[in-house]
């Protein structure tokens, strides 16, 4: 087994197998399904894929899930642009801690998207997910 208790796979299919077997109970499960999505590791590459698999995961809290998520939202990738659902996925994130999450929120307030401009908030959210290793 590897760390965090995945074991090592010997092919893309058997990864892909064993995740899927264990996606429904585990979020962690399916918010790296859609990384392998995302990134076109083992599988071809789908944005609408990878964010399915990552709303699966975000909604069930899992912080990664929820930023990727955010990102894919931010960008028009996988799903419809929305700064509003950016902001959103990035809060829940933010709010467990998530410092990548942190900044891109901060980001966003500072840039008035998803709302109107919260300066000093943004300030605050960017300069915590700094302190904290984020971007």
């Amino acid at each position: 087994m590897a760390d965090g208790g995945m074991p090592l796979f010997s092919s893309d299919g058997e990864a892909m197998s064993w995740l899927s077997e264990r996606a429904e109970s585990d979020p962690s499960c399916s918010a790296v399904l859609g990384l392998m999505f995302e990134e076109g590791l083992g599988v071809a590459r789908s944005d609408s894929e990878a964010a399915e698999w990552y709303r699966r995961a975000a909604e069930r809290g899992n912080p990664d899930a929820q930023f990727s998520l955010g990102v894919m939202y931010e960008d028009g990738r996988g799903v419809p642009q929305s700064d509003s659902e950016a902001v959103a996925w990035y809060r829940r994130a933010a709010d467990q801690g998530y410092a990548p999450a942190q900044c891109s929120l901060g980001w966003m307030h500072l840039n008035g998207r998803g709302g109107p401009a919260v300066r000093l908030r943004g300030g605050r959210l960017v300069h915590e997910g700094r302190r904290a290793g984020g971007l």
